[in-house]
């Protein structure tokens, strides 16, 4: 069950983080909201690489023994973090205005 919990919590994380790449990505991006993603991400980052590092779950503890029967999960964790780590927002140049040539 804690399994299926991480795996569902991970998929609704990364999908959060794409949400946040997608909106704030552009010539508005400002300090507060690039920090709020960065912070958003690196929770999620945390817990991907604690589950990899050091099979320990935040809010569940040591879950090695549940590693030791699903060694998938370890190699899914770490992936997870590298993705995660993918969804930053950027700040684009505006773009110049259309000509009607």
């Amino acid at each position: 069950m804690i399994l299926w919990l991480y795996v569902v919590a991970t998929f609704m994380g990364g999908w959060a983080g794409y949400l946040l790449k997608a909106r704030f990505t552009g010539p508005d991006l400002n300090i507060p909201t690039a920090l709020f993603c960065i912070l958003f991400n690196g929770f999620f980052g945390f817990i991907h690489m604690g589950v990899a590092l050091y099979e320990d779950l935040l809010f569940f503890g040591d879950i090695s023994t549940l590693t030791m029967k699903h060694p998938m999960i370890m190699f899914f964790a770490l992936i997870s973090a590298f993705v995660q780590s993918a969804f930053m927002p950027f700040k684009t140049e505006p773009s110049p205005p259309a000509s009607n040539s």
